[in-house]
C-alpha cells in the first residue's frame, strides 16, 4: 500500500515538473490553443505549488516507510524482510558484488627483518 503511495507521488511530481516546463508544447499545432493567455503566469506559479506539495507528500511517505522498517515493524513486514534476506537472489547479489577477495599468497606472507633490510 505504501509503495503505491510513493509511486503515485513520484508520478505526480514528474507530471507537474513536465507541465511546468515552458517548452513542453513546443512544436504542437493545437487548433484550440489561445495565442496569449494573461493567466498563464499564475498557472506557472500554481504548478510550482503543486511541485512543492508533491515533494512534501514524498517526505511524508518516506516517514511512513521508516516507521514500517525501523520504528514500528509489523509481524508481516518482519517475515517479508526475513524472506528477502534469505532469498537466493540476494545471495547471488551478495556473492557477485560484495564477495571479499581472498588475500593472495604474496600479500599474506610475513617477511622477516633480514629480508627487508638491504
Amino acid at each position: 500500500m505504501v509503495i503505491g503511495w510513493v509511486l503515485g507521488d513520484l508520478l505526480k511530481l514528474v507530471y507537474f515538473i513536465a507541465s511546468n516546463n515552458p517548452g513542453h508544447n513546443a512544436g504542437t499545432n493545437n487548433a484550440y490553443e489561445v495565442p496569449h493567455n494573461p493567466a498563464e503566469k499564475s498557472s506557472s506559479s500554481d504548478m510550482v505549488a503543486f511541485v512543492i506539495g508533491s515533494i512534501f507528500a514524498l517526505v511524508l511517505d518516506s516517514i511512513v516507510v521508516l516507521q514500517l522498517i525501523k520504528w514500528y515493524p509489523t509481524p508481516e513486514f518482519s517475515t517479508l524482510k526475513k524472506r528477502i534476506m534469505h532469498s537466493r537472489v540476494l545471495r547471488v547479489f551478495r556473492y557477485l558484488f560484495f564477495q571479499r577477495s581472498k588475500p593472495s599468497v604474496a600479500t599474506s606472507r610475513r617477511f622477516s627483518v633480514e629480508e627487508l633490510t638491504p
